[in-house]
């Protein structure tokens, strides 16, 4: 009967580590898909951004440059604070 314990208990530890080991394998996954997407954001110029978008409106224009400022320097902030 200890046997047959000791088994229930390794197939349900096995089970756990197999869990865990795909929930982390997951969150690596993501966390270096969110780095990409980081580094794409901090190198793409305001400038582009605002052509690709065809704003003629100078007062849009300023709002979206300073909007995509805040988001690049908090992308890049965000990466190096993940990096470390």
């Amino acid at each position: 009967m200890d046997d047959e314990t000791g088994a229930k208990k390794g197939m349900k530890l096995s089970k756990e580590f197999g869990q865990l080991r795909d929930y982390e394998s997951f969150l690596i996954k993501t966390y270096k898909s969110y780095l990409g997407i980081l580094e794409k954001l901090q190198k793409i110029k305001p400038g582009q951004l605002i052509k690709q978008a065809k704003i003629s409106d100078e007062t849009k224009k300023e709002n979206l440059y300073k909007v995509y400022t805040k988001l690049r320097n908090s992308s890049v902030s965000s990466l190096c604070s993940l990096v470390k």
